[in-house]
């Protein structure tokens, strides 16, 4: 909308032109009547808004031309006045035929609303105006009312305002005069200067001070007065306030006089510096007072601070009024924050009545001491001695007193009392029997281990001679000559003592001379020690002797057998595997093939021998029968979530029909035990541990790819967690025995050995899948039963489903794997793209024109994952199937979101015939035309 604002104040015009066009509106300006109506003439408006008084044409004159012409008349007007705001003024300027009357100022919100509303009213055609304006005549007469008024009006507030203006100057003028009479009567030097320092003005101080008139002082420059210098000084504070428009300060010396100079900025109307007022304030006496203060306050001071506990001062009301610098940063507080506290608020709940009721005793017999915990501010509880004294200063009674930190005394109390305590307890706990005797032989002293041993009481044993519990006779002789310094004392002999109830054992004693300050003997302190058991021990000993060494050899030979068949099984592997290879180059009924298959057979015979060797080593007695693996798990549950905690929450995911396998069920709990503890220490807080069953056929394109695997029908028992997970320096050494990355007491590092032994005893094979971040799996393969019927499992037939020359693009970050799917694929009648990396793949999604019909991911890889890399593949290939492989469980995958419910994905390891049925059950039979073409295009490439 176009607005014509019509207003002679400029203000008036910017401020509505700032509302309007901040509101959308397209705004122009005029600063009368005349002038709107020449811009009428060259734009067309929508609106006009118009102030009433104006000079050349007012708002009512505007309005009624307007309204007058037919070109006109149409645009809306609003009256937006400050000075016609009476009700007659209003009717007035509807009845000439405005839309609205407004009165100055309006709110924004208001004024905005009013013109909304003028405008709609506009548009349906229902003014608020008349449709006919008044007659002219009419109109005239009641304009000249109106004007008259307002003239008598204008009138009468100039002469109100000519008669305030005089009362006005009257009373400046007689406060000019009582200012001057003040002015010269101030005591300090005062000046009005220019900013450069020229004096303007000067009291009667001032002009004194500089020693001239105070004539002569304005229009001199001040600092040639005052400094007797040719220009401003160093840190001038008449310089730094007209810097920073602030009061500044200095202090200088004239002659043998202190000075404080005060420079304050005089500001205009806008906030500009137009003077500055210079204040030269004489602190000659008073700088002199404070030295002196300040002198006696710093020996004060240094004194109170020198003493090595916290000194403090309060009064009656318990005021703080003193204290050291002990005090401060002993209890933390500000000195502002001290100043308004009560003294027992700074000590322990309990202990306020105790330095209350001490307080209270001091201003009532004149001192008092109390012992309590000091807390300071950061909550530190610090034991103290505190005393008080009554002090009398002016018939004002104070309480002056020291604090003493007490802690060490009191940590050395503690750790006497613990000292003493565990030194009875050792004595009387003590492993051994104590007891010390006198110069006559008399038992003084026996510890509570020894009065065990023999049944007695102390009451029993103290003041009888000590010969009378040992059988042997001799005993009293030795002592008594022990006692006189003409035998020495023994170390490590024996004796055999009786019992109270009359049973006697052997006993090893050991002497300890007692002596006094000057050396002579007090007394006989002995040790004594059962050792009954050591003898029996002895001779227990030389019995097993034979059998340690015995055994120690079987272990030797075992551990020896063990090493040699490992190397020897390597060895055997290397003559295998070219033997084969090399049989193969060699005919039917040639001579040489007959040596080769000697050599292979003697391999053979040599790799028996080997696992004889091997079983020696594990040296395991088992009791192999046939299990349900399920109903094995099933019954450790309760005992394995007790063992992992509740923290971690167990995932059990049984396979549907699985097979039997043969094995002792102990080794399975072993297996299960030492997999949860390892998932469970993995885990640092809140986690999840998977176990998940399934039966898996593997052929021997699989087992050419993974060492240890065996061709057939195996139970997988996975174990999964979310735990930190390994790298793959970890993973190198995972089996070997008493390898452990737990901590020192925490794991022997025979975990992971054990369940490798068991798994290889019992034929099967262990595969690891870690990465750091983002968990573990183990998978456990266990050979199936034999003669068992398959009729869940995947079985190698032999006749596996065909590819009809789809192409896919298989993606592994592992070479080995990306190498081998590609031959497996290839083999299925398949044409096979392979990329190392995601955004390889991706770069061959973008540059290949070909149709890809299936992309074959990993799911955990550098870069992105699986699913990531199928997303954006799709908005490539819209069209694109999709099949994901990982060696982790799907729960765990699907657990930790990598994996959507309902996408294709086959468990590594894959045979050869699950790979076939799973790529063609993800294709399905759409590429059935497909097939058909290439058998034509074959047909007619025969022909």
């Amino acid at each position: 909308m176009n607005i014509l604002i019509v207003d002679d104040k400029e203000e008036g015009r910017y401020l509505l032109e700032t509302l309007l066009k901040g509101n959308g509106h397209e705004v122009a300006g005029a600063a009368n009547g005349q002038e709107a109506l020449e811009r009428l003439q060259a734009t067309r408006f929508d609106l006009i808004i118009s102030d009433i008084l104006m000079p050349v044409m007012d708002g009512f004159q505007l309005c009624r031309r307007i309204r007058k012409d037919e070109a006109l008349r149409h645009i809306s007007f609003i009256v937006y006045t400050a000075t016609y705001t009476g009700p007659k003024d209003e009717a007035f300027a509807l009845n000439i035929g405005a839309d609205r009357f407004i009165q100055k100022p309006c709110e924004p919100d208001a004024l905005m609303e009013a013109i909304g509303q003028v405008m709609t009213a506009a548009g349906g055609g229902h003014r608020a105006r008349l449709s006919t304006p008044a007659p002219d005549e009419e109109v005239l007469k009641v304009y000249s009312e109106r004007l008259i008024r307002k003239l008598e009006q204008a009138k009468m507030e100039l002469e109100r305002e000519v008669q305030a203006r005089r009362k006005a100057e009257e009373a400046a003028l007689a406060a000019e005069r009582d200012w001057r009479t003040t002015f010269d009567a101030m005591l300090d030097p005062v000046a009005l200067l220019e900013t450069n320092g020229t004096i303007r003005q000067c009291n009667q101080a001032f002009a004194d001070f500089v020693g001239e008139e105070s004539g002569a002082v304005v229009g001199e420059k001040c600092f040639q007065l005052v400094h007797r210098t040719k220009g401003h000084i160093e840190g001038c504070p008449l310089l730094r306030s007209v810097q920073r428009n602030d009061r500044e300060t200095m202090a200088i010396s004239v002659g043998q006089e202190d000075f404080l100079v005060v420079t304050d900025p005089v500001k205009g109307t806008k906030g500009e510096i137009i003077g500055i007022v210079h204040i030269m304030r004489n602190i000659t006496e008073l700088k002199r007072a404070e030295e002196a203060l300040l002198k006696e306050k710093g020996f004060a001071d240094t004194v109170i601070n020198s003493l090595p506990g916290m000194f403090y001062l309060f009064d009656e009301k318990a005021r703080f009024l003193r204290w050291n610098r002990n005090f401060s940063v002993v209890s933390g507080y500000s000195d502002a924050e001290i100043s308004t506290m009560h003294p027992v608020d700074l000590f322990m709940d309990k202990e306020k009545k105790e330095v209350a009721k001490a307080i209270e005793q001091v201003f009532q017999t004149g001192e008092s001491s109390v012992e309590a915990r000091f807390v300071s501010k950061d909550g530190t509880k610090t034991p103290c001695f505190f005393t008080g004294r009554l002090f009398i200063s002016d018939d004002k009674r104070y309480l002056a007193g020291m604090g003493i930190d007490i802690s060490q005394r009191k940590e050395m109390e503690k750790a006497l009392q613990e000292s003493e305590k565990r030194f009875r307890d050792l004595y009387d706990e003590a492993p051994v029997g104590y007891f010390e005797y006198d110069l006559k032989g008399n038992i003084a002293r026996v510890n509570r281990t020894e009065l065990k041993m023999l049944g007695y009481t102390a009451e029993e044993m103290i003041g009888q001679p000590c010969w009378k519990f040992i059988v042997e006779e001799e005993a009293r002789g030795q002592i008594l000559e022990k006692l006189a310094a003409t035998r020495p004392p023994a170390h490590g002999f024996e004796r055999t003592y009786r019992c109270k109830d009359g049973t006697t054992f052997h006993v090893l004693f050991e002497d300890r001379v007692l002596t006094d300050e000057d050396g002579h003997i007090t007394g006989i302190r002995t040790t004594i020690q059962d050792i009954t058991e050591r003898k029996r021990a002895e001779a227990e000993k030389e019995r097993l002797q034979a059998q340690l060494i015995q055994a120690q050899k079987m272990e030797s030979v075992g551990r020896l057998a063990g090493g040699v068949a490992h190397d020897f099984n390597n060895m055997l592997s290397i003559i295998l595997g070219y033997g084969e290879n090399l049989l193969e180059e060699f005919k039917e009924g040639d001579p040489l093939r007959k040596d080769v298959q000697q050599i292979l057979e003697a391999a053979k015979r040599s790799a028996a021998l080997t696992r004889q060797l091997l079983a020696f080593a594990r040296k395991q007695i088992i009791s192999p029968r046939v299990l349900d693996l399920n109903d094995t798990v099933e019954d450790m549950l309760r005992m394995l979530r007790r063992l992992i905690g509740e923290d971690i929450h167990l995932v059990w995911s049984p396979g549907h029909a699985l097979w039997r396998i043969n094995m002792d069920p102990t080794q399975m709990d072993q297996i299960l035990a030492n997999l949860l503890v390892n998932a469970r220490d993995a885990i640092p807080g809140v986690g999840k541990v998977t176990i998940q069953t399934q039966n898996v056929t593997l052929d021997a394109v699989y087992c050419a790819a993974h060492e240890g695997a065996s061709a057939g029908d195996h139970v997988l028992l996975a174990v999964s967690d979310d735990g930190c997970g390994m790298d793959p320096a970890v993973l190198d050494h995972l089996f070997e025995p008493f390898f452990t990355t737990k901590e020192v007491g925490k794991g022997t590092g025979m975990g992971l050995p054990t369940v490798y032994g068991i798994v290889k005893q019992n034929n099967g094979f262990i595969e690891v899948q870690s990465e750091p971040g983002k968990g573990t799996t183990v998978a456990i393969y266990l050979p199936r039963v034999g003669g068992e019927a398959d009729e869940e499992g995947e079985t190698d037939t032999g006749e596996m489903p065909r590819g009809h020359g789809e192409t896919v693009l298989l993606v592994e970050d592992e070479e080995a794997l990306l190498e081998m799917g590609k031959a497996m694929l290839e083999r299925f009648g398949y044409k096979v793209f392979t990329a190392n990396m995601p955004e390889e793949a991706l770069g061959l999604a973008r540059e290949n024109v070909e149709e890809i019909h299936l992309l074959m991911t990993d799911v955990v890889m550098p870069q992105m994952n699986g699913e990531e890399l199928a997303r954006r593949l799709r908005e490539i290939r819209p069209n694109l199937r999709c099949l994901f492989m990982s060696g982790y469980t799907a729960d765990v995958i699907a657990h930790r979101g990598t994996l959507d419910k309902g996408v294709h994905f086959i468990q590594k390891p894959f045979t050869l015939n699950g790979l076939a049925v799973k790529v063609r059950k993800v294709l399905g039979r759409e590429n059935e035309g497909l097939r058909r073409k290439n058998e034509k295009n074959a047909e007619l490439g025969a022909e």
